[in-house]
């Protein structure tokens, strides 16, 4: 690690975009879901 803290940053960054910041819902339009 070196004094200005870079490889800290880079660490943090590389960690949080493991993460999924969003989820998608996809809608099929057939209708299955609504069937009783």
């Amino acid at each position: 690690m070196d004094k200005t803290g870079n490889n800290d940053t880079a660490a943090i960054l590389a960690a949080q975009s493991a993460v999924p910041v969003h989820v998608a819902v996809i809608m099929d339009g057939n209708g299955r879901w609504a069937k009783a």
